[in-house]
């Protein structure tokens, strides 16, 4: 019953809902953010291959990123995983 409750297959949504949500914050590390991301996307996506997660929170860092410029010029190298 509590993993029914608390398990983590019934919180994708959730998971999905706070990556999608996640942005950086005037003085957060950019390291913060990355980790933030990382452990959502494992949590929102666990069916998914390491490859394709790793396409996702690519996205969802760019995303996150404060200034339009910076996520511009990354999106223009076209980063292939998140490191």
């Amino acid at each position: 019953m509590l993993m029914e409750r608390f398990g983590g297959t019934n919180q994708t949504g959730k998971y999905r809902l706070e990556v999608r949500n996640r942005r950086r914050k005037t003085g957060k590390p950019l390291q913060s953010v990355h980790s933030d991301i990382r452990r959502l996307v494992a949590l929102a996506f666990p069916e998914l291959d390491h490859r394709a997660r790793e396409t996702i929170a690519c996205d969802y860092f760019i995303d996150a990123l404060a200034d339009p410029d910076v996520a511009l010029k990354v999106r223009e190298r076209s980063p292939a995983n998140l490191d």
